[in-house]
């Protein structure tokens, strides 16, 4: 309890109990009253000894009354002093916010960690307004993409929230749904999933199955099902949530379309393209209509029915439509953002499978090289660029230069996917390939047999490409 509060309820122990018992009290037992006002125990005996025709009391009463009225100095000071501590600590709180909102999380975080230390002192550790402002320290942690200081700091708080304000409060929630999107951030979709699934369930208790927190843990549910390949329940789960999302906010809501958008992306990946793209399609129209052409989620929509297009063959209108989301693009993205090379990488895949390799590689360097910049020699989508412009080189029949590439390819594939992953396996098919055509047959032979058994353990004989190996 802060020290002007607990002499605040001294002083009405004084002004208006039994005063007569409270002398008596205080002579006897030295209370901590008497340690504030600093009796003295030569003064204690006085009044204890002028006992005849209550003397002691009005002696005593005399004074109180001078000590309390310099009490209530004191008093009036301390407590300006706590308001005028308190008002820096909603000023600067203001101030962090702002910067918070403005994306400046750096700042933001400075600013709530001396929020944070100011309210220790004054409310305590476990006060719900020093555990909200450890909550936006560990959101700012977050967004700076350290996932595991925000979430050791969310863990913390978690702890804390249970004990002050219980399992199903709204603010242990919202913690404990931090902690859930850390974990799928970092990959661990299981755990992911698990949280999300103890939140939505109290959520569904405490707020009711419609309201819009409960549907936003529902849908981080479904992308930890899609991430973990299992499309069909993640389809099964965004239907549900789609159509409480219409009745809740209606079809144009960007909730909406996101759940929509998500139905899209699992039909995808189950090859539904023509299915996809007319989701695709739809959503795009809405957005064009409520968000603009230039907006992320349009432009993200676009490309993916550019994807449809170039899965269908339809390959002059994939690339034409991938030629005008890398222009929205530049527009809206800073210079050799990953989506607007993950575009360029798309055009160039349309100009190779129409056999333009010269063009298809030369746009593929300019990929690769951004990416081994921005992510380096061993991340999947550099990786990715590498291989297509080993491709390219084969069939420019510069076999030579195309096996010395894919080997460096295969190389870092199997620190980063492992040696029996399908991707590694075809590049190694293509390496075999490269050897063949040098006339270089018998170390051909083995590789292709290497890549033949490794997939048919790993598909147990299902696999398209075990039949084009054997041939």
């Amino acid at each position: 309890m802060p020290v002007y509060k607990k002499k605040l309820w001294l002083q009405e122990v004084l002004e208006y109990g039994d005063r007569k018992l409270f002398i008596q009290c205080l002579y006897e037992s030295k209370t901590s009253f008497n340690n504030d006002l600093k009796v003295s125990i030569d003064v204690l005996n006085k009044w204890s000894q002028s006992n005849h025709d209550g003397s002691a009391e009005v002696i005593a009463e005399k004074y109180f009354i001078k000590k309390i009225t310099e009490f209530r100095k004191y008093l009036y000071s301390e407590k300006l002093e706590y308001n005028d501590l308190k008002m820096r600590v909603e000023k600067t709180m203001s101030e962090a916010m702002g910067s918070y909102e403005r994306k400046q999380f750096d700042n933001a975080k400075l600013i709530l960690t001396e929020v944070e230390n100011m309210q220790k002192e004054i409310l305590g550790e476990k006060h719900v307004d020093t555990l909200t402002t450890k909550y936006w320290i560990a959101m700012c942690l977050y967004y700076k993409k350290h996932f595991d200081e925000a979430e050791k700091i969310f863990r913390e708080v978690n702890i804390m929230q249970k004990e002050v304000l219980g399992d199903d409060h709204e603010n242990t929630l919202k913690t404990k749904h931090g902690i859930a999107k850390c974990l799928y951030d970092k990959k661990e979709f299981n755990g992911a999933e698990q949280l999300y699934i103890e939140v939505e369930n109290m959520q569904k208790a405490v707020l009711g199955e419609k309201h819009i927190d409960t549907l936003s843990t529902k849908y981080w549910v479904a992308r930890c099902l899609y991430n973990k390949n299992q499309f069909n329940e993640a389809e099964n789960l965004l239907r549900e949530l789609e159509t409480i999302r219409k009745e809740v906010l209606g079809d144009e809501h960007a909730d909406t379309l996101n759940s929509k958008y998500w139905i899209a992306r699992c039909l995808h990946d189950k090859k539904q393209f023509d299915e996809t793209e007319r989701l695709l399609k739809e959503i795009e129209t809405i957005q064009n209509k409520v968000l603009g052409e230039n907006h992320l989620d349009t432009i993200n929509t676009k490309y993916w029915i550019a994807r449809c297009l170039y899965n269908k063959k339809l390959l002059d209108d994939a690339e034409k439509l991938f030629t005008e989301v890398e222009k929205l693009q530049k527009e809206v993205l800073e210079e050799n953002h990953e989506d607007q090379l993950s575009t360029k990488y798309w055009i160039a895949r349309c100009l190779y499978e129409k056999k333009q390799f010269d063009d298809a590689e030369n746009l593929l360097r300019d990929v690769c090289n951004m990416r081994m910049k921005h992510l380096g020699d061993k991340h999947v989508d550099t990786l990715n660029s590498k291989y297509w412009i080993g491709r390219c080189l084969y069939n420019k029949k510069k076999f030579h230069d195309a096996e010395n590439l894919l080997i460096e390819v295969e190389k870092f594939q199997k620190i980063v996917l492992c040696s029996k992953h399908e991707e590694t396996m075809d590049t190694k098919f293509w390496i075999a390939r490269c050897y063949f055509e040098n006339n270089q047959f018998d170390i051909a032979e083995i590789l292709l047999r290497e890549v033949e058994n490794t997939l048919k353990e790993v598909f147990e004989n299902k696999n398209e490409e075990i039949l084009n190996i054997e041939h």
